[in-house]
């Protein structure tokens, strides 16, 4: 195991300026209390507090919220990962169900099938269960008597399929299909996901030992958006609730320092989303034991003060080519994407290179070079490092054969490189700084904290290790041009504790988390109904910009690309204000920090 983490040091537990205070010695107690006393004074109570705000809230939206009216609860993508459970629950040897059980997955979705084939054992599970309990009653009670093929769901689940939604308490209005069972289970699933997400995250506010601010402001930016308290039970057969609780668990495996976590992590993540396993791979091979001499660090960024100046020249350079090949010359765009306007290309284009320009000089100030070389030319260390590669390249290439074998390759993939570039880079020149305000939207004010932040943020990354940079340098770099931020959702957590401890070490007002947490819940939009009469046929046919108009685009203005000028002018108005309010409560504390300093 030594071989495995080169470099080790102790925990560091210099971070938090609370430490001390929680070190001190308890009151003096009587025998008698002496135990009750310890367990309650030791015990930390977000770790129940925090999971069971979650299942509150997953209660919540059963009872209030929604579905996607589009193929039964499937959406769009959904359909195919709800094919896959089809594929493994029901016998292929019945004429009715032969041709929705084969398996066809075209390249790019195979590698997001993990959800489907947990939800599959979660209704075996759920099967089991339901076999075991209902001969224990004489009479079966009212919330077991629904069942399809004898996998339960409870009845009120179902007033979401419901002919009349105001009947939906009546079993007769229910319109039943194994298509809507297979959402109601993908409901149920996300659930699961998100009660073990915010149980790792307030394991890993454990260990880093997090003070009370920042764990929680941590959680209500980790789950007050809506990419996690709307879009994890609307659209639940995505798989992004699944990469969300990989993440988590990658993120905890690196700072618990377990190196063997993270290898399930990264199986979990392969099959869940194209990133995640890329980023577990980083993890892994850079463990957070690896810590670089804090003198060589300083010495170094004090002698290369025009570095970041020209490695942000330089980016810039690189992504104004990469545009005009993408935008200009290949003109590769998203569906329906709205088109981009010349003259508009004179504001969206100085705009974008200094978005650049910002980010990319702000962590190459945070990177020491010369002294990362010096590091990985000592000896000592290539023998963990080669050992690590080794097992990462032997764990990608069983993945990559697997991959292969369930993949059908004469199946289009609905993504590739090249698309991926083009649309968004496309998408980040439709509108001024529309990644920016496309993160702001789905993921919350932590993108305006972290923004504001921004260099205490590349700070405290810094300070969690070298793994931990690295995928933080890839979140800010996709940032850059990547206007779907649905698609960083396995990169949340990262930057929710970035932001979280870099604000651990200084004292924040209450009201500024009260603030944050109001906000980031109404920004969340859980009060917005985004289903309307005839959606599922407006939805099942988007072409023509149909989706750029309301109230369609209440779904789809929450998704860069697709985000007309009117939402765009909305909501980017509204986060400049929200921007502005955080501003205004927070800049007393850091003005604070920097005298001291």
């Amino acid at each position: 195991m030594n071989a495995l983490c080169p470099n080790t040091f102790p925990e560091n537990n210099t971070h938090n300026d609370n430490t001390m205070a929680k070190k001190r010695s308890p009151a003096p107690q009587t025998p008698s209390t002496t135990p009750r006393a310890t367990f309650l004074s030791r015990f930390s109570w977000y770790l129940v507090l925090m999971p069971l705000l979650t299942l509150l809230w997953g209660w919540v939206y059963f009872e209030k919220g929604e579905i996607i009216a589009l193929n039964k609860g499937c959406g769009w993508d959904g359909v195919t990962y709800k094919n896959v459970v089809w594929s493994l629950q029901w016998n292929k040897a019945r004429p009715d169900y032969a041709e929705r059980s084969r398996l066809r997955i075209d390249p790019y979705r195979v590698q997001r099938i993990a959800p489907s084939v947990a939800v599959y054992g979660e209704m075996q599970a759920a099967r089991w269960l339901y076999q075991q309990v209902t001969p224990m009653f004489t009479r079966v009670p009212a919330w077991l008597e629904w069942s399809y093929e004898q996998y339960p769901l409870p009845p009120w689940f179902f007033r979401w399929f419901a002919d009349n939604p105001n009947q939906a308490a009546n079993a007769q209005s229910v319109a039943l299909t194994l298509d809507s069972l297979v959402a109601g289970y993908f409901v149920f699933h996300s659930l699961l996901m998100l009660l073990g997400t915010a149980l790792l995250w307030a394991m890993t506010a454990r260990k880093l030992n997090l003070g009370l601010t920042a764990r929680w402001l941590g959680f209500c930016g980790l789950f007050a958006n809506v990419a996690v308290m709307k879009m994890s039970f609307y659209y639940p057969t995505l798989t992004d609730t699944t990469a969300l609780f990989a993440a988590m668990l990658m993120l905890y495996a690196y700072v618990a320092n377990s190196a063997w976590l993270l290898l399930p992590a990264a199986v979990l993540g392969f099959f869940t989303f194209p990133t995640a396993f890329y980023v577990a791979a980083l993890l892994f091979l850079f463990p957070r034991s690896i810590v670089l001499h804090k003198e060589a660090v300083v010495e170094e960024a004090q002698a290369m003060t025009g570095f970041e100046r020209n490695a942000g020249i330089g980016a810039g350079v690189l992504v104004l080519c990469a545009s005009v090949y993408f935008v200009l010359i290949a003109e590769v765009r998203f569906v329906e994407v709205e088109q981009i306007q010349p003259m508009l290309l004179i504001l969206t284009l100085p705009l974008l290179l200094a978005h650049v320009f910002f980010t990319v000089s702000g962590l190459a100030a945070q990177f020491p070079l010369q002294a990362m070389v010096r590091h990985f030319k000592e000896r000592k260390n290539l023998a963990g490092y080669a050992l690590r590669a080794l097992i990462l390249l032997v764990l990608w290439a069983g993945l990559l054969y697997w991959k292969k074998q369930i993949e059908d390759p004469t199946l289009a993939a609905p993504m590739n490189t090249s698309l991926f570039f083009g649309g968004s880079f496309a998408s980040a020149l439709g509108k001024p700084l529309l990644p920016v305000v496309a993160g702001a939207v789905y993921f919350g004010p932590i993108i305006l904290v972290m923004i504001l932040r921004f260099r205490e943020f590349l700070k405290a990354a810094w300070n969690l290790g070298l793994g931990y940079m690295l995928v933080v340098t890839g979140l800010l770099l996709m940032g850059i041009i990547m206007s779907e931020t649905r698609q960083l959702i396995n990169f949340l957590p990262f930057l929710v504790l970035g932001v979280a401890y870099s604000l651990d070490s200084i004292r924040l007002p209450r009201i500024a988390l009260v603030l944050f947490a109001l906000v980031s819940v109404i920004a969340a939009k859980v009060w917005l109904p985004f289903n309307f009469a005839g959606m599922a046929e407006q939805a099942a046919n988007i072409t023509g910009g149909i989706h750029a108009t309301f109230p369609l685009q209440y779904y789809f203005m929450n998704h860069g690309p697709w985000m007309s000028w009117t939402s765009y002018f909305l909501q980017g108005a509204c986060a400049l204000v929200v921007a502005g309010l955080l501003w205004w409560v927070l800049s007393p504390t850091f003005a604070a920090e920097y005298g001291e300093k």
